[in-house]
This record gives C-alpha cells, structure tokens and sequence, in this order.
C-alpha cells in the first residue's frame, strides 16, 4: 500500500510540476520576447553545464546512505553539506571566470550570477529531498516540488504584473 501511495504522490506532483514549468515558459516567453528570452534561456543552459560538479553524485549518494541506515543520518548530511559548500566555491569561481571571458554584457553576466545563486541555494536544498526519499517520504517530496514550481509560477506572475526584466527577473 505504501509503494502505491509513494507512487501516486510522485506521478501527481511530477504532472502538477510539467504543467506548471510549461506555463511559466509560455508567461516568460510572451512577456520577454524573442530576445530577452534567448537571454533567459542562455543562461540557464550555461549555469546547468555546471550543475554535474556540484552535485558530483552526492545527492544519490545521500539517498542510498540513508536508506540502507548504514551511516549516522545527522553526521553523513553534516559531512555531505560541507562537501556542498566546497564545490559551490569551486562552480561560482568557474562560472565567474567564464562568465565575464565568454559573455561581454553585463545584463548577460548579472542573469548568470543570480541564476548561479539560485542554483546554489536547490543544490542544498535538494540534499534534504534526497534524505526525505531516502525515508520513503514521497508525500512531502511530491508537496516541496509542486510547492517550489507554484512560488516560481508565483513569483513570474508579479514580475510580469510589476514589469521587472532581466537580470532583475532572475531573483525568482
């Protein structure tokens, strides 16, 4: 019955989370235009080339260390956090120096910074997740993911109703 239940969570929030993402793309799409949006999109695209160095794995590793209850939940996450903190420096110094060589706008150059610092923040955010499937937890999984894409479906609503653009609207 659990299996079931943890099953249908996932499903629902994972359609619920679709949904959501294709109307924020539509929203931001209209509102940005073709360029602004290219903008958009280029730096998502280049901060999530770094995406594979600050996870290096750790968040599988979490899962499957918890799960087995192998290792002191508190002392494993402590030790996997800080693992965290040290790659995030090494990403947000790689992608600054690509960054400012690769991109001669700043607005370019700002969108890329904050996105980064998003980015940062899922990344831990993300190592909490992974402990919560680890504990078969699949309802608060599925509550966070359609809870985070709602504040960004949001989020985009109030920038588009107030009129902020780029590097602005990469706060959401």
């Amino acid at each position: 019955m659990r299996i079931l239940q943890n099953f249908s969570f996932l499903i629902f929030s994972q359609a619920a989370e679709k949904l959501i993402n294709f109307a924020i793309v539509v929203l931001l799409a209209g509102y940005l235009g073709v360029e602004g949006y290219g903008t958009y999109a280029l730096c998502i695209a280049f901060v999530s080339m770094f995406n594979y160095v600050l996870d290096a794995g750790l968040n599988m590793l979490t899962m499957r260390e918890v799960a087995a209850g192998s290792v002191d939940n508190n002392s494993f996450l402590g030790r996997v956090l800080v693992s965290k903190i040290f790659l995030g420096l090494v990403v947000v110094i790689a992608i600054v120096f690509s960054a400012n060589y690769l991109y001669p706008t700043a607005e370019i150059r700002q969108s890329i910074f904050l996105y980064t610092l998003s980015v940062l923040i899922l990344s831990f955010s993300n190592t909490f997740r992974s402990a919560l499937m680890a504990k078969e937890r699949m309802d608060l999984e599925g509550l966070l993911a359609t809870g985070y894409r709602i504040l960004l479906l949001g989020g985009t609503f109030l920038c588009i109703f107030v009129n902020v653009k780029l590097p602005e609207l990469m706060y959401v």
